[in-house]
């Protein structure tokens, strides 16, 4: 669609981890990784903000 004006464009992202599997440091009490966000689909993107969310062996949300 490009050059047209006035019709919705959606952006694709593909998520990933790096390294995968993410190693977890039991001694700092954090996971160790890269979280790479690439577009994959021509149409440019402009993140305003990203969520994460924590949660335990129960599936309760422990933090945001």
């Amino acid at each position: 669609m490009s050059g047209c004006s006035g019709l919705p464009k959606t952006a694709k992202i593909n998520i990933s981890f790096n390294p995968n599997p993410v190693p977890y440091d039991s001694e700092n009490e954090q996971w160790l990784l890269n979280l790479i966000l690439s577009e994959n689909n021509g149409v440019g993107v402009t993140l305003i903000s990203l969520r994460i969310d924590s949660y335990d062996q129960a599936e309760e949300l422990v933090g945001t």
